[in-house]
């Protein structure tokens, strides 16, 4: 991601942020593997924002329905080692 986007995320200062979206799964739920998927769980409340249940109004999450919409890029939605 920051070798892809570099020019457009360098901040004359350096300063620079990456905002993860982080969500929680049930415990029998598979995890998905793209995009797609991803909102398909959330709109079944399979996937929840991370802490929702903690602190609903904490777990907002900015410019999610432009995030929503926005055309999927095939990377995966989470990985392992």
């Amino acid at each position: 991601m920051i070798r892809r986007n570099g020019p457009k995320i360098r901040d004359p200062n350096g300063r620079r942020v990456f905002v993860q979206l982080l969500f929680e799964i049930q415990d029998d739920a598979a995890l998905p593997n793209n995009k797609s998927q991803l909102i398909q769980l959330y709109d079944r409340q399979v996937v929840v924002p991370f802490h929702q249940n903690v602190c609903d109004m904490c777990t907002h999450i900015p410019e999610f329905t432009a995030w929503r919409s926005s055309v999927e890029n095939g990377e995966p939605v989470h990985r392992t080692q």
